[in-house]
């Protein structure tokens, strides 16, 4: 299994994460593999990427945050959270990316620097779909202000990913057509927007907990 992470610094970012520190936080987690725009403090594989050859670049056209932009009561100015979605919406694209430089490798797993939520119990289920945790609690409201976002039953917690390399080509389309389809709908959205609507849509592809 091939644990990975990755970390673009963007200005202005007002999450409790970015307050924690994205490196300090990862540098008390196991990986084998960290993406980064320059080299840092970590003892594993880096590969650099440039924020602006993050491949969600090519699928949001569309995303258009109006000011102000609240998330879930967090306030987040329009460059910021465009920045941050582009990160945020790379995370599944990039599994490609660590599956080419490993091809060794069958089972791949992405952690966010900071929050690890079910980090456990994700990594031990024995299964080749999207394995991902969900939010112990209902979304009904909007999530975001200020514009129409889908309510689901179930929101999915995209701090913990894994999926296998058997699945990854299958995962991959269905997760590209859904962002199209994400971007062409809403103004505003995040990685979460994505894979819920990609779940409701087509829950065989996934193993949630």
């Amino acid at each position: 299994m091939l644990v990975f992470s990755g970390f673009w610094k963007v200005e202005n970012n007002p999450k409790k994460s970015n307050k924690i520190g994205h490196i300090n936080s990862v540098k008390q987690k196991q990986l084998d593999l960290f993406f980064c725009e320059k080299q840092v403090d970590l003892d594993c594989k880096q590969h650099n990427i440039l924020y602006d050859q993050l491949p969600a670049h090519n699928f949001i056209k569309k995303l258009n945050p109006k000011k102000p932009c609240t998330k879930v009561g967090l306030a987040v100015n329009s460059e910021a959270f465009k920045k941050l979605c582009t990160i945020w919406c790379s995370k599944i694209l990039l599994f490609k990316t660590a599956a080419d430089l490993y091809p060794n490798e069958d089972v791949f797993l992405w952690r966010d620097c900071v929050e690890n939520n079910k980090f456990e119990t994700i990594k031990n289920v024995d299964s080749k779909l999207c394995v991902i945790g969900t939010y112990n609690r209902t979304r009904r409201k909007p999530l975001f202000n200020n514009t129409i976002t889908p309510e689901f039953q179930q929101l999915l917690c995209a701090q913990v990913i894994k999926i296998h390399r058997d699945h990854l080509h299958t995962f991959l389309t269905a997760y590209k057509d859904t962002l199209n389809y994400v971007d062409n709908n809403y103004e505003i959205y995040d990685e979460e927007i994505i894979l819920s609507t990609l779940c409701k849509q087509k829950p065989e592809l996934f193993v949630t907990v």
